[in-house]
C-alpha cells in the first residue's frame, strides 16, 4: 500500500517598495520570474502553461490555476522530482495587496 503524505504549507508575507503592477510583472510573467529566479515561461491566462528550467535536465511544468492581474496568480500541477527519486506535487499562490504609500504586499503559500 502506498504511503500517503501529509500536505505541507509555507506562508510568507513580504512588503516590497513597488506598485502592485510592478510586483505583478516580477512574479506572474515569464520575463519577470526569469529575471530573479530561473528561466520561466508563463502562458498569461488561467489554464495556461507554466514551465521552468532549473538546468541539468530539471524542466518542470504545470498550469496557471489563477490569473487576476495585478492581484492573484497561482500555479499547480507541478511535479517536483528530488535527486533521490522522490516526487511531490507543488502549488504556488501569490496574492498582491496594495499598502499605504507605494508598498505592495505579496503572500505566497
Amino acid at each position: 500500500m502506498a504511503q500517503r503524505r501529509t500536505p505541507r504549507f509555507i506562508d510568507l508575507e513580504i512588503e516590497v517598495d513597488g506598485s502592485p503592477e510592478e510586483v505583478w510583472s516580477a512574479i506572474a510573467t515569464g520575463p519577470g520570474i526569469t529575471a530573479w529566479l530561473q528561466p520561466t515561461d508563463v502562458e498569461e491566462r488561467e489554464g495556461g502553461r507554466f514551465a521552468f528550467d532549473m538546468g541539468a535536465g530539471m524542466n518542470e511544468s504545470g498550469k496557471v490555476t489563477a490569473w487576476d492581474p495585478p492581484r492573484w496568480f497561482a500555479t499547480g500541477g507541478v511535479e517536483w522530482r528530488a535527486a533521490d527519486g522522490r516526487t511531490a506535487k507543488l502549488a504556488t499562490e501569490w496574492v498582491i495587496r496594495a499598502r499605504s504609500g507605494a508598498l505592495a504586499s505579496c503572500v505566497r503559500s
